[in-house]
């Protein structure tokens, strides 16, 4: 049997570990224009390196930077879209991913413009960005989705 003390302190760890990475998902609010930001854009405490994710991205200045992600869509074959850059020059620019049903998917954007799937073609927003005109760099705005897009045979 094992001590309940030991296991005690290890949930304890675990607990503590799980608290620090909520605490680094936390958004610390909403700027009012300050210098932090563009006023309304949520300031993010940290914590998440997003390149790590399928479809996740990664920021140098104004080029956003997007992993490569598989679409996972019923039976079919399982569809890759590679690495992307794409540079941000405006706020609350989108990109997405655009998938054809039975077909081909590509990164497509940056628009300002929410993209909007129809009745063959998905389009599944993957972050929307920021863009300060004086320091020439883009921020994280809203993420919209991280991983691999997984679509039930049945639509499509």
């Amino acid at each position: 049997m094992a001590d309940p003390k030991s296991e005690i302190g290890l949930l304890q760890a675990q607990l503590m570990g799980l608290i620090s990475a909520i605490n680094g998902l936390k958004a610390r609010g909403t700027d009012t224009g300050n210098g932090e930001g563009p006023p309304g854009a949520v300031i993010w405490g940290g914590g998440i390196d997003f390149s790590y994710f399928a479809f996740g991205f990664s920021i140098a200045g104004a080029v956003v930077t997007f992993q490569p992600g598989e679409i996972h869509h019923g039976t079919r074959a399982v569809i890759t879209v590679g690495t992307v850059d794409k540079t941000i020059t405006a706020d609350l620019q989108y990109v997405w991913i655009e998938y054809t049903f039975g077909g081909s998917a590509v990164f497509a954007g940056p628009s300002v413009t929410m993209p909007v799937s129809t009745e063959t073609v998905m389009k599944v927003w993957l972050a929307c960005f920021n863009y300060d005109t004086e320091s020439e760099k883009a921020t994280v705005n809203l993420v919209g989705h991280i991983g691999n897009i997984e679509i039930p045979g049945a639509f499509g």
